[in-house]
């Protein structure tokens, strides 16, 4: 029960009673804040990038496309005389 008691007031897992993944978490959590919010904004920032790079990409690639001429043979509307 010492043992047990020793665990508890550290913040780590007691032996009498198991405990379940979401407070086994919660307590990791607790103990390492530090990690906790780099993970966090890890978790964050991926998607963020990922979207940004996607963007920076798409429009490289519209920059690269070639502009679309007129047509020098296109037919004038009714009524309108050719040049």
């Amino acid at each position: 029960m010492a043992e047990d008691l020793r665990r508890f007031l550290g913040g780590l897992p007691i032996k009498a009673r198991p405990i379940g993944r979401v407070e086994r978490s919660w307590k990791w959590v607790k103990r390492y804040p530090a990690i906790t919010a780099l993970i966090a904004a890890l978790l964050i920032a991926s998607p963020l990038l990922v979207l940004e790079w996607r963007q920076a990409a798409l429009a490289t690639t519209r920059a690269e496309r070639p502009k679309p001429k007129h047509l020098p043979n296109a037919t004038p509307v009714a009524g309108e005389k050719p040049n």
